[in-house]
């Protein structure tokens, strides 16, 4: 009862200092350079990419926190990106998505595809340079979780088969940039991004793909202070 107690207190305090700043909503375009092989391409004799992508931010910060040039955020982050091949399969790659699918694939023409969206929520804490009356660069870090969804799409002789599975992992973030004020409510802000994340693992039958995925991501947005 006392440790709730004091956890309630706490939680209050938070909030209440919280609440005493000024605040703002960013809403932002991404557009996400993932540093990751596909699975197709980590498992099979094939070269198959994740591509480039758009996305989307919305986070809701707190100015000059504690009376200091910090910010504290709440952050929402999307984005989808695929990667896909037509090819002859080998003997060897149809072995493996008939292990993996509970296929009959034969070796031959082949079309694969795997879609993946990503879904997150950041703690982010940063820093405001003031450069000019409107200009202020800003630094960040954060922390939080993501959530991959992976689908396996394949044709192959008439037949097809497809499957999804899901996971939920670790995930970090570096970001810098600058915010353009147009007035006392509105800016503009700008900046690039780099995303870490634990490695994903999805399970299809008896068969675990897992990899090391990371990205790259510029944003533009619009904030609103209120």
């Amino acid at each position: 009862m006392y440790k709730t107690t004091i956890s309630i207190l706490a939680l209050s305090v938070i909030a209440s200092t919280l609440a005493a700043q000024s605040s703002s909503v960013t809403v932002s375009g991404l557009y996400v350079y993932p540093d990751a092989d596909s699975s197709i391409e980590a498992n099979l004799d094939a070269s198959a990419d994740l591509d480039d992508a758009p996305g989307l931010s919305i986070e809701w910060r707190t100015s000059q926190f504690a009376d200091a040039p910090f910010t504290l955020g709440l952050e929402y982050m999307y984005f989808g990106t695929e990667a896909d091949i037509s090819g002859n399969l080998t003997q060897n790659d149809a072995d493996f998505v008939n292990q993996t699918f509970g296929t009959t694939f034969a070796a031959g023409d082949t079309e694969l595809k795997e879609e993946y969206d990503v879904h997150g929520g950041m703690l982010n804490l940063g820093y405001d340079i003031v450069v000019t009356d409107e200009i202020t660069a800003y630094l960040g870090v954060g922390v939080g979780f993501a959530h991959f969804n992976q689908e396996f799409s394949l044709k192959n002789a008439g037949q097809s088969v497809s499957d999804d599975d899901s996971d939920v992992v670790f995930a970090y973030q570096f970001k810098a940039g600058a915010r353009y004020a147009l007035n006392d409510a509105w800016a503009i802000t700008g900046g690039v991004r780099y995303i870490g994340y634990d490695d994903p693992e999805f399970k299809y039958g008896d068969t675990t793909l897992s990899g090391d995925v990371s990205a790259l991501a510029v944003e533009l947005g619009l904030s609103c202070s209120f």
